[in-house]
């Protein structure tokens, strides 16, 4: 299920839905509307079947979020056992995404630290991950987001959100509504 809804493509269900069973269309509901827009397989020269696919979610997108751009990762096992799964954010996270969250502070000559908070939401367990990252203190090194255990023939969709350390505005995180995990937030104001 998981291929199918990163791959963006249309979804059919044939099934008679007064007999589909309520997790069933959770599942189906999660996946709908579809994106419209398909996955990287980002090592797809590594391995004979892919096993990380990823999306960037933009608000440039016909049917835009009302989000800032995020991340979509699917992490999958193709494997017949459980297995932990390790991914290095920076290789979908640029330095440009943290630098356009506050562009004044990367002037040329800065030498300020410059603090991010990595929030990693998991759409099928429901899980959170929150990672400290420094763009002077940690360059060079991996952000690394860690699956936990993926059951066998399986997959983990975790979404992606940077958000400036000093940020103490609502961070969206994720929901469990849709597999992007915020493809369907249509509005999103800060309180008074």
């Amino acid at each position: 299920a998981t291929v199918v809804a990163m791959s963006g493509a249309m979804t059919l269900l044939s099934d008679d839905l007064l007999h589909v069973s309520q997790s069933r269309m959770a599942l189906a509901k999660a996946f709908n509307p579809v994106t419209g827009r398909a996955a990287i397989p980002l090592d797809l020269l590594d391995n004979q079947i892919p096993e990380n696919l990823y999306l960037h979610v933009s608000k440039k997108w016909a049917n835009p979020s009302a989000l800032p751009n995020w991340h979509v990762l699917a992490l999958c096992n193709w494997k017949d056992w459980k297995r932990e799964r390790e991914f290095d954010l920076l290789d979908v996270l640029k330095e440009d995404d943290m630098y356009a969250l506050v562009p004044e502070k990367h002037a040329v000559g800065s030498t300020k630290h410059h603090d991010y908070k990595i929030h990693i939401f998991e759409f099928w367990s429901q899980s959170y991950q929150r990672i400290e990252y420094n763009t002077t203190r940690n360059k060079g090194m991996s952000v690394t987001l860690k699956s936990g255990g993926i059951p066998a023939h399986s997959a983990g969709i975790y979404s992606v959100r940077v958000s400036p350390a000093e940020d103490d505005g609502v961070q969206f995180v994720g929901s469990n509504i849709h597999f992007t995990t915020g493809f369907e937030v249509v509005g999103l104001k800060q309180g008074a």
